[in-house]
């Protein structure tokens, strides 16, 4: 077998199907927001977040977890989570920051962990309740936006947005410590 073939084997794992599975999903839940679809958007996503836990599963329990793997499912993640919280941005419901940073957080942690060079995935604590607040959130938005017209909802929804691009922030700046840190020793 040759290089060619073997990542390409390792490419396409029914685990990185299954995380790329919810970038396919992106413009169809974006269409079914804007268009008010509440049934078939709560359904999509709770097949997101169920694709985000079984991926995992399937990856661990077939011996099929790779780096490549751990960086598709949390590029997956946070492309999903960007385009989705900026759709809720534009609507008014999530403060607009918080996509753009989330984009941010993400190429900093691929970058900071060196994945590309062979490193494995440098997560942080900070950075792993962040990446579930954006999903809490996002589902919270669709709640919101489908089912609510209170405004205190709304605005509950607006100030957990900002503690997030606050917590964001933090753990953005505390990767760029490290980074830098890790620099001067060298």
């Amino acid at each position: 077998m040759n290089t060619r073939e073997v990542n390409a084997i390792t490419i396409f794992t029914l685990p990185n199907l299954v995380s790329c599975s919810r970038v396919a999903l992106i413009p169809v839940i974006l269409w079914t927001i804007i268009n008010n679809y509440a049934a078939l958007t709560v359904g999509l996503f709770l097949a997101v977040v169920a694709s985000d836990i079984v991926d995992g599963v399937i990856a661990r329990n077939t011996g099929q977890e790779t780096r490549l793997g751990t960086l598709i499912d949390h590029g997956a993640d946070a492309l999903f989570v960007v385009c989705v919280t900026a759709l809720f941005s534009w609507l008014g419901l999530i403060p607009w920051m918080l996509p753009p940073l989330i984009g941010i957080a993400f190429i900093q942690y691929a970058l900071d962990s060196h994945v590309f060079a062979g490193a494995v995935l440098r997560p942080s604590s900070i950075g792993r309740w962040n990446g579930i607040a954006y999903f809490v959130v996002t589902g919270g938005a669709i709640f919101i936006h489908h089912f609510s017209s209170d405004p205190a909802f709304a605005m509950a929804l607006t100030g957990c947005g900002w503690l997030l691009v606050l917590s964001t922030l933090i753990s953005i700046a505390q990767r760029a410590r490290h980074f830098l840190s890790a620099r001067s020793r060298l």
